[in-house]
């Protein structure tokens, strides 16, 4: 019987606290930039793109949108632009293994997404300006592969020219977000997040083998992002 009234004693604290917080969580309109860490097959170094993206680490800008429909949960509408970098020294010393030398200017993956998703949302806080979210994304991405130019030999008298190309495919993120609104009108975001769109890139055209161009190639695209951004609230005051 103890049992049991200390599980109510319990429940009864939690439904306080959880009325204490249940006013009413602003709308917020956030811009943000995030480091991007490839994971998988699309971080791996080889000269086979085929197989993988020899991916580095990139950047993110991002705008997102939170808007609340529930007291514990809402919705989320988030643009964002991905850049990964790509080093040309591993692809370099692949090639060099194989003609003598070799030269190689890379530049890396990019990927744009729309994304639409729901959001739950802990408040931290008696006043809600301390909230801790986890969402789930979904949505479109419309990903391009690196550009590729290859001078080898040991003179450097071979080279070979790739032309980078371009899909659309379905992209979902994972991520947790801790908000705090420091006034009336701004408010601070940090967050964690994954993203992943496993896309089929066309159009790619190779100097060296022209007769099999256009070439297609599918790569996973995964990555982890983390970053900080800052937002405007969008409507109103709320009791502090």
């Amino acid at each position: 019987m103890r049992w049991y009234i200390h599980l109510s004693l319990f429940c009864c604290i939690c439904g306080q606290y959880l009325s204490l917080c249940s006013q009413n969580i602003p709308s917020v309109l956030y811009t943000a930039v995030e480091v991007s860490v490839p994971l998988g097959d699309f971080a791996k170094d080889d000269y086979n793109l085929e197989q993988y993206g020899m991916a580095d680490i990139g950047m993110v800008l991002s705008v997102q949108f939170q808007f609340p429909i529930g007291q514990r949960w809402g919705m989320n509408v988030r643009l964002m632009h991905s850049a990964w970098f790509t080093d040309p020294s591993a692809l370099e010393k692949i090639i060099e293994e194989r003609d003598g030398k070799a030269s190689a200017g890379v530049n890396g993956w990019t990927s744009t997404a729309f994304l639409v998703g729901p959001y739950g949302l802990l408040p931290l806080n008696r006043n809600n300006t301390l909230i801790f979210y986890y969402r789930i994304l979904i949505g479109a991405a419309y990903s391009t592969s690196p550009d590729f130019e290859i001078n080898s030999g040991m003179n450097y008298e071979n080279e070979n020219v790739i032309n980078g190309g371009s899909g659309t495919d379905p992209a979902v993120q994972v991520g947790i977000d801790l908000r705090y609104d420091f006034s009336n009108f701004l408010s601070f975001l940090t967050f964690a997040s994954y993203y992943y769109t496993n896309t089929t890139v066309d159009g790619i055209e190779n100097s060296m083998e022209p007769g099999l161009n256009p070439l297609s190639i599918t790569m996973p695209i995964m990555a982890f992002n983390f970053g900080i951004g800052l937002g405007l609230i969008l409507n109103g005051q709320r009791v502090r």
